[in-house]
């Protein structure tokens, strides 16, 4: 059997804590923890989703830090990692980042047999292709190619036979 310490013994060592997050709530860009016995170290590494947040201060029972890029859709619980390994959290309720849709080009005179390429423009996207979908009331899913914060570009597949000349998406 293949291990990467010859004694399969890598010098593990349980780390027992009583430390523990609460608590989060997120006001714009700035992030703020509440839980007891928190370490204040140097060491403390906080993400929220696929942001890292700097801190500001650091309390035993609350960290307030600053995202370091806009938080991504999605439902997001914080973590935070030491020198330890991750804290226990009993956070129960996630914080929702909604993906906020302004515009789609072309939204007319749109090809049903598929190939068009449309922008869609807002906030909140993300930049991980595989992490979003754009899908037509009847089925019909457009393939994304591009994702930035504030943009999706996407080529449509063909439309249902079924597809009304009017199609709601899902972004």
């Amino acid at each position: 059997m293949a291990a990467l310490c010859a004694s399969l013994n890598c010098d593990y060592t349980y780390v027992d804590t009583d430390a523990e997050i609460t608590g989060q709530t997120l006001e714009g860009s700035v992030l703020t923890i509440t839980g007891v016995n928190l370490p204040t170290g140097e060491d403390v590494l906080i993400d929220f989703g696929p942001a890292r947040c700097i801190p500001d201060s650091l309390t035993a029972s609350e960290y307030v830090c600053q995202l370091e890029h806009e938080a991504v859709t999605g439902e997001w619980i914080v973590q935070v990692n030491t020198d330890d390994g991750y804290l226990p959290n009993t956070i129960a309720d996630s914080i929702l980042i909604p993906a906020t849709v302004t515009s789609v080009y072309p939204n007319d005179a749109i090809n049903f047999l598929g190939g068009d390429i449309l922008e869609i423009t807002g906030e909140d996207f993300g930049y991980d292709v595989s992490a979003v979908s754009v899908t037509f009331a009847d089925g019909t899913v457009c393939t994304v190619l591009e994702v930035q914060m504030t943009f999706i570009n996407c080529e449509l597949n063909r439309f249902t036979k079924d597809a009304a000349s009017y199609q709601p998406a899902t972004v």
